[in-house]
């Protein structure tokens, strides 16, 4: 014990100490949270997992075939033209989380490839509630769809992307959504029917 401490912490010393040692020591600390970040960020994945395109975060909540013929389908249907015969309409209900610092667009080229490499553009379902807005951006820190939206209080729990596919696309899965990226690393999330 030195003859300053009288038997306490001697707190002139341990702020002096830390004084020393707290740069260095925030250094490792931040080092340490900052290790996962730099980490590849997965690109690909089966329905259900998240990917990353871009700044934004994709994950596949549903995906199942829909009929104008079924009452429950209607309003994800609202505007669609009567299909012909063999073919058939396939919504992909998607959540999409924007963790970047400027708004997100999500793009209007995201297809359905089947392994025959035919690829399907999606349709315009803006008429329907439940529709993804290709025209909006979704705001940092922002979730598509919106909380209380239809979309998010619907069945799926996502926004529609509406594909019309044939009937043989079937025996040619699995099905890839394809989400193209700005960076080139274009995301692809197998969907099974």
């Amino acid at each position: 014990m030195s003859e300053h401490d009288h038997g306490y912490l001697n707190c002139a010393a341990v702020v002096k100490y830390f004084q020393k040692k707290l740069p260095a020591l925030l250094v490792v600390m931040l080092a340490a949270l900052l290790s996962g970040c730099g980490a590849e960020k997965k690109s690909e994945g089966e329905g259900g997992d998240a990917i990353t395109v871009d700044s934004a975060v994709y994950a596949v909540q549903y995906t199942r075939l829909l009929s104008a013929g079924d009452s429950e389908d209607k309003a994800y249907l609202v505007g669609q033209p009567k299909l012909k015969k063999g073919e058939i309409y396939l919504g992909v209900f998607v959540k999409i989380r924007n963790d970047g610092d400027e708004p997100y667009t999500p793009p209007k080229e995201i297809e359905l490839v089947e392994a025959g490499d035919k690829s399907f553009p999606p349709l315009d379902a803006s008429k329907s509630a439940f529709a993804l807005d290709f025209s909006k951006a979704i705001p940092p820190g922002g979730v598509e769809p919106v909380a209380d939206s239809v979309a998010a209080s619907g069945p799926a729990d996502g926004s529609l992307i509406l594909y019309k596919i044939n009937q043989s696309t079937f025996q040619r899965q699995p099905l890839i959504l394809e989400i193209p990226a700005r960076d080139g690393r274009n995301g692809e999330i197998h969907v099974d029917i």
